[in-house]
């Protein structure tokens, strides 16, 4: 029936033929239309927040009382709540709103939150020296479902989107490598790590004489090696069979000719 008033009537006769009727009235109430606004119905896990704004209505009369039900306990509230799940999946908010009079509606809401990517990667060696270094890197990031897109960065400049990623520095530096990992649903995840390209050290050194005589030769080497910095090994080969690992060294050769000397250095 609509909302109204109404008149009900009961008459009654017996069987002497006497009567009488009875008649009262029945109120029908407006029933309340339960109704929710929300910022967004699907949401990423992390930082997800899903603002519910009822808009409920009714023609005469008011709404009194709002209750709600996210997780199978319904309880009493406001009109408007602020829900932030802690999982991923398909949610369903139950909506109760209840008028001046007692009457009741319930609505359905289905929210979705979507899984978070975890951003994850490989390095082939994080410590390198400038000299000749390859860095590879290979995205291994992981999510719960769907597919996934990547993002590269060296200290916050965009670099490339594949899974493997190849980089070589051409100087001793300390940059940051980020992956951002993006969802079929832009849920995105960052990681950021530090490699190392190592200084590569420069080797050089001196002789007191290049050219002696066999019977007195003394071929002094003075290591002029250098590094930015870090520490430096050495290793010295002649060509008469002779090797060391002094910084540096002076050598006499047993008989004439000409000999190379080579100087080994390492960071």
């Amino acid at each position: 029936a609509l909302p109204g008033s109404y008149q009900i009537q009961l008459s009654a006769t017996s069987n002497f033929g006497c009567s009488d009727s009875i008649a009262k009235t029945n109120l029908v109430y407006h029933q309340p239309k339960a109704k929710l606004l929300f910022n967004d119905s699907a949401q990423c896990l992390r930082f997800n927040q899903f603002v519910l704004s009822g808009n409920s209505n009714i023609q005469q009369g008011s709404v009194l009382a709002y209750y709600w039900d996210t997780s199978g306990v319904n309880t009493a509230g406001l009109k408007d709540k602020t829900i932030a799940f802690g999982s991923y999946g398909t949610k369903t908010v139950r909506y109760v709103v209840q008028s001046d009079k007692g009457c009741l509606d319930t609505m359905y809401q289905t929210l979705t939150v979507h899984p978070m990517p975890r951003a994850k990667f490989t390095i082939n060696d994080s410590v390198q020296c400038a000299q000749n270094n390859q860095y590879v890197f290979k995205a291994t990031s992981v999510i719960a479902y769907g597919t996934l897109k990547y993002k590269w960065n060296i200290d916050q400049v965009f670099t490339d989107t594949g899974i493997v990623f190849n980089k070589t520095f051409n100087a001793a530096d300390t940059p940051i490598i980020g992956l951002v990992t993006v969802s079929d649903k832009f849920c995105t995840d960052t990681l950021e790590r530090l490699v190392f390209v190592q200084p590569s050290p420069k080797a050089f050194f001196t002789l007191n004489k290049a050219g002696q005589c066999l019977k007195i030769n003394q071929f002094a080497a003075s290591n002029k090696s250098t590094l930015t910095h870090g520490n430096m090994r050495f290793v010295w080969r002649l060509e008469d069979g002779f090797s060391s690992t002094d910084t540096n060294i002076v050598h006499s050769f047993a008989k004439h000719g000409d000999f190379k000397m080579q100087l080994w250095v390492s960071s």
